[in-house]
């Protein structure tokens, strides 16, 4: 009687034992079932290294999608920044007029009075003292927002401030 290796197919393992344990050795049966063991192992074989092969890409892919957020995010992040950054008001450009008042004012303006400093502030140009100018028959006076106009008189202005003398 003559095997196939294809009637070997289905068989489990314990009956391919069986069949192996009832040839003789060297047989056409035994080297058709040994035969079959290489082919089962050969196939687990594939099948692990194809698994393998599939958790090796999924990781790649995986690794792939986290440098592209990673990316993303830090694109994100300096574009923000960088938006916050021009939104703020910048403090060194001022408006023509502003600029020419001020150089007109310290060209023209006459100091009237010198008033005791303000409480309120630690530091600035107001800390110490509070100078009164007269600039085109106006009294002006010069805080931390700048220069303003004041409705008084040189010996009244003091008082009107705010400041003791």
């Amino acid at each position: 009687m003559s095997v196939k290796p294809r009637d070997l197919y289905n068989l489990t393992e314990d009956e391919l034992l069986e069949k192996v344990g009832n040839a003789q050795p060297g047989s056409t049966l035994t080297y058709a079932v040994e035969s079959e063991f290489r082919r089962r192992v050969l196939r687990m074989q594939i099948e692990s290294a194809q698994s393998a092969k599939d958790a090796s890409d999924a990781a790649k892919l995986t690794a792939k999608w986290t440098r592209y957020s990673a990316i993303f995010i830090a694109l994100t992040m300096i574009i923000t920044a960088i938006g916050l950054f021009k939104s703020l008001p910048s403090r060194t450009e001022k408006p023509p007029q502003q600029s020419a008042f001020e150089k007109r004012f310290e060209q023209e303006a006459l100091l009237v009075k010198t008033c005791p400093g303000d409480p309120r502030y630690a530091s600035g140009p107001t800390a110490i003292t509070v100078r009164i100018f007269e600039l085109d028959k106006k009294l002006w006076y010069e805080d931390v927002d700048g220069y303003h106009t004041v409705a008084a008189s040189p010996e009244t202005v003091c008082d009107i401030l705010g400041v003791s003398k």
